[in-house]
């Protein structure tokens, strides 16, 4: 179906303005396509509020687009009998012409029910032989649907004496090719690196080098029975091999043992002291090298859950109607919508804006993790702490009850180095200097597509985590 507004726009963007005539109440464009002037186009008057703009109306206000308004709202009314406003005029223009790729003010998606522009060939302009489109007849509606009927007719018959050569299966396959050789050379290729796998490995293998015994055995031994000849039992030396002491369960070594004083002991034999003094200095170097490793202290366990503030009012792309898709989801909706779409999953009657409500962030996670949304600034310090993001509306007042350094007098130097600044815009229109100034992250949504939403959400998550890791939150994230 044919949109008389985009032909029109065409028309008047490549000066082809004079190939647009009119016949009665028909409006024939370049002889492709015809409507009536009562068409009603995509372009609501008003600036959005009033009703659609008929063809006609917007075929007088193109011829004349260039006339001063006064001169041509006149001129409109005497003989087009409706004229474009004064409001509507510059965006229109500019939209015609093509200086303007789109306009706020068409709602192609609401537009009722449209007349099918028929093609109007220009010999049937002409049928009359005055020459001319301005003096040209129509032909009867019920004449354009034979013609048409017959050349669809004509177009079956030719399709149905057509032979189809090929399709997508013959595409693919190859007649009299066969890939076996392939799979008869892979074969080998395996048999042979097993063959060679045992030599490779044994060629590869490297010297066993002999190890010569220690000799500490027959050397201990050997002190240890010229200890007992010498009464080392009686002075409490330690004869044979010292056990390893067990380690201890807090870490801690236990205190030597106390050595048992019954008495004066005796006197030792001659040479004994020296083998005492030796076996003493040995336990006490073993004693010493061995020391309990500190304990490691364990890595703090996140806890509490992170909080994401929003504007507490409805001009902001983002608020408490419809952040919860945006951010679980990545499904953006106006607040109408998203209000209209609570109101119909309550049964008609309106949803009430919650103050405080919990969302499970999924986006980059494998299992839901919980966030809560709000736009009342918290009451405690520790409530303050676990707040994270927020989403900015653009204007300093927004932060005045914030507990930061300098945010009840506009400045927010202090706040954005602790929380995520986000600010959420349309593509299509201008970030305001006083926020190219914050410490913001600037995220644009555009205003008609909705499939790009979800990766504005996952950018939204991506920044989010940075700046948690770089300040080494200890949240739930």
């Amino acid at each position: 179906m044919a949109d008389p507004l985009s032909l029109l726009r065409e028309y008047v963007s490549g000066n082809k303005i004079d190939e647009v005539v009119v016949n009665g109440d028909r409006v024939d464009f370049g002889g492709k396509f015809t409507f009536s002037k009562n068409t009603p186009t995509g372009y609501k008057s008003q600036q959005g509020k009033g009703n659609f703009y008929d063809l006609g109306t917007l075929l007088f206000f193109a011829r004349n687009i260039n006339v001063k308004f006064t001169e041509y709202f006149k001129k409109a009314r005497e003989e087009a009998g409706a004229a474009v406003t004064f409001v509507d005029r510059k965006d229109l223009q500019e939209y015609l012409t093509g200086r303007s790729d789109r306009s706020e003010y068409i709602q192609l998606a609401v537009l009722p029910p449209l007349e099918v522009g028929h093609p109007a060939k220009r010999a049937r302009l002409e049928a009359d032989g005055e020459g001319g489109a301005a003096g040209a007849g129509y032909v009867g509606a019920g004449e354009e649907e034979a013609e048409e009927a017959a050349e669809m007719a004509a177009l079956r018959k030719v399709r149905e004496n057509e032979l189809q050569l090929r399709d997508r299966n013959t595409m693919l396959s190859v007649p009299g090719r066969s890939f076996r050789k392939v799979l008869t050379i892979l074969s080998q290729a395996q048999r042979d690196n097993q063959k060679a796998y045992p030599e490779r490995r044994q060629t590869t293998a490297k010297p066993v080098v002999p190890v010569r015994p220690s000799g500490r055995y027959e050397r201990q031994t050997q002190q240890d029975a010229t200890l007992r000849q010498m009464g080392a039992a009686e002075l409490g030396v330690q004869v044979g091999f010292k056990p390893a002491p067990a380690a201890p369960a807090d870490g801690v070594p236990p205190p030597p043992p106390p050595v048992a004083r019954q008495g004066a002991p005796a006197p030792p034999p001659p040479g004994s002291q020296q083998r005492q003094g030796s076996s003493s200095r040995h336990a006490a170097a073993q004693q010493q090298a061995w020391r309990p490793e500190p304990a490691k202290q364990a890595a703090p366990q996140p806890r509490g859950t992170p909080v994401i503030m929003v504007p507490p009012g409805m001009t902001a792309l983002l608020n408490m109607h419809n952040v919860r898709g945006f951010l679980e989801r990545g499904e953006f909706r106006t607040t109408d919508e998203a209000k209209a779409a609570a109101a119909e999953a309550n049964g008609g009657n309106p949803v009430a804006k919650e103050d405080r409500t919990a969302i499970q962030r999924t986006i980059g996670r494998k299992k839901p993790v919980k966030y809560y949304i709000t736009d009342k600034e918290p009451t405690s310090k520790q409530d303050w702490d676990r707040v994270v993001a927020v989403i900015c509306l653009g204007k300093a007042w927004q932060f005045k009850k914030w507990p930061f350094k300098g945010a009840a007098k506009g400045d927010l130097v202090d706040t954005f180095s602790r929380v995520l600044g986000v600010f959420v815009h349309y593509t299509d229109e201008k970030v305001d200097a006083t926020v190219k100034s914050w410490n913001v992250k600037i995220l644009g949504l555009n205003r008609q597509s909705r499939h790009r939403d979800a990766t504005v959400a996952q950018e939204f998550w991506r920044l989010l985590d940075a700046h948690l890791q770089a300040r080494g939150s200890t949240l739930l994230y």
